[in-house]
């Protein structure tokens, strides 16, 4: 219809769509390819229940999975390396796990 907007957020019967929300996606892909899954998340990140059920879901598949959390901090913390100490110390973790499944180092 010309002139309306999609919904901003999802409907009720979406919530549980992988698409919308990995957490209710099969995780043992990420087992199956080899892929090490780092989560960087902060106590004060709005999503971090879901996170936390997240890395319990994965380590139950089988995924090896490395949480970092940051006891004071939000959602994407890990991109402020100006203002946060801990967030250049999360992305050297994240690199790290990169570089160990990838041919290609950054």
């Amino acid at each position: 219809m010309r002139g309306s907007n999609p919904p901003a957020v999802t409907t009720e019967d979406k919530l549980r769509d992988p698409h919308i929300s990995p957490l209710y996606g099969d995780l043992s892909i990420f087992r199956l390819v080899g892929t090490r899954l780092v989560i960087a998340t902060g106590r004060y990140d709005i999503l971090h229940p879901d996170i936390e059920l997240f890395v319990k879901k994965a380590s139950a598949a089988g995924v090896q999975t490395t949480l970092i959390e940051a006891p004071h901090l939000w959602h994407y913390w890990i991109i402020f390396t100006d203002v946060i100490p801990e967030a250049g110390q999360g992305q050297d973790i994240v690199v790290a796990a990169v570089n160990a499944n990838s041919s290609i180092a950054l």
